[in-house]
């Protein structure tokens, strides 16, 4: 029984030595956190209008929300980070290395300039002048709307 125990105890010393040492030597934490830092001192927008997105799953893993996401992490950087609830124009994310980046969202469908057969969009303004146009959805479908808003001084 003896000899069992120090076994156990000699590989339990050597997966701890192990992963210190790992964790030492290839820990993306540090310089992750350098570059958030740079991005956000030195962004155009201050504060910068952040999603509250998660931490890469290298650095802290999904099951830790909210603890994971950006609001949470970056409290120290309070000052310089926001995160809007309404639509702004200009919204950033973090890659995985840290770098500031762009939130760039992919048009699913849009407006084409021109007039021609197909579906077409139309509507009424507040004036009661009609307005319309062709759509680049093909088809029919249903499941999206489109609402314009004008407003004068």
């Amino acid at each position: 029984m003896r000899a069992v125990t120090v076994v156990v105890v000699a590989l339990a010393l050597v997966s701890s030595l192990t992963y210190v040492r790992n964790w030492q030597t290839s820990n993306l934490t540090e310089p992750y956190f350098d570059q958030v830092r740079a991005g956000l001192r030195s962004a155009e927008h201050q504060p910068v209008p952040l999603v509250d997105a998660s931490l890469p799953q290298t650095l802290l893993w999904a099951f830790g929300f909210p603890e994971n996401t950006y609001s949470h992490v970056f409290r120290d950087q309070a000052r310089l980070t926001d995160y809007p609830d309404w639509s702004v124009d200009e919204l950033y994310i973090f890659d995985d290395g840290g770098h500031l980046r762009p939130v760039v969202i992919q048009a699913a469908r849009s407006m084409v300039p021109g007039s021609g057969a197909g579906t077409s969009w139309s509507g009424t303004s507040r004036r009661s002048s009609r307005w319309t146009g062709p759509s680049s959805a093909a088809g029919g479908g249903s499941g999206w709307a489109t609402r314009a808003h004008e407003t004068s001084r």
